[in-house]
């Protein structure tokens, strides 16, 4: 695999924690994580009633979404991040509501 170039830039927050932008070469550690490997991989402790393990609901639009969670950890370092995806089960006009966009095989 090629070597990507730029900038590392890391900025700390109000909150503590670094933010780090730019691209990373990681491994996938597991995606749509349970409770259990929420702790035993990324170290957060998640409530009981917490929704961050639900990954299947409806929108406040009635529409049915999927929530894909994807948990990294960074090759050169043993830096892990979560990465979120939402995908909402409705059709997208553009403004002028003429034209539809589709996702298919092409």
């Amino acid at each position: 695999m090629g070597n990507i170039g730029g900038v590392q830039r890391e900025h700390t927050n109000s909150e503590g924690f670094a933010k780090k932008v730019g691209l990373f070469e990681a491994k996938v550690l597991t995606i749509n994580p349970s409770i259990e490997e929420y702790k035993e991989l990324l170290g957060i402790e998640l409530k009981e009633d917490s929704k961050s393990a639900e990954y299947l609901g409806t929108s406040t639009d009635g529409n049915t979404f999927l929530k894909i969670d994807v948990c990294l950890q960074a090759v050169k370092s043993d830096d892990r991040f979560r990465v979120t995806f939402f995908l909402e089960d409705k059709e997208r006009e553009n403004k002028d509501s003429i034209k539809k966009q589709y996702i298919n095989e092409v």
